[in-house]
């Protein structure tokens, strides 16, 4: 029972648990366009509407409640006592990110994007600061069929 709460768990952290009731095909691009544009702009409410609801995440929930069985309600009242703390998780990744960026001579604000790809979870989201190439990997999942953002992984 716990290990199919843990899962459930997952499922916010983004890091492996992404599922589409209706497939649209989603493109990276737009997803990181959209993305990248909370970078430049420092905006973490930005970013934040691209992370999945708390709504959305029982959707996801709901479409697979063969996965929870009979354990789906007790599972769904633990992804709802650690929605705020995987959030606030979110949001701190986020803002390590731009913090990152700035020690390494980033400007956000002068950033441009150049291009973003989907890669085992992941988006990598490349830009250019001053004709100088980086790149910015976040979690993603696919939740109904669109690319929703989570943990910022690494700012290159």
């Amino acid at each position: 029972m716990k290990t199919k709460i843990a899962l459930g768990a997952i499922a916010m952290s983004i890091a492996s648990f992404s599922a589409s009731a209706f497939p649209k095909n989603p493109t990276a691009e737009e997803a990181g366009k959209k993305i990248f544009a909370a970078f430049q702009h420092s905006a973490f409410m930005e970013y934040n509407s691209m992370v999945p609801t708390l709504t959305d995440l029982y959707q996801v929930m709901e479409a697979n409640a063969s996965f929870y069985g009979a354990n789906l309600s007790e599972a769904k009242a633990e992804l709802s006592k650690q929605y705020a703390n995987d959030v606030k998780k979110i949001e701190t990744s986020f803002l390590s990110a731009i913090e990152q960026g700035k020690l390494n001579h980033i400007s956000w604000a002068k950033a441009k994007f150049v291009s973003a790809e989907r890669s085992h979870g992941n988006l990598v989201i490349e830009f250019t600061v001053d004709g100088t190439s980086h790149k910015v990997q976040v979690a993603v999942a696919e939740i109904e069929g669109e690319l929703r953002a989570g943990n910022v992984i690494a700012c290159l």
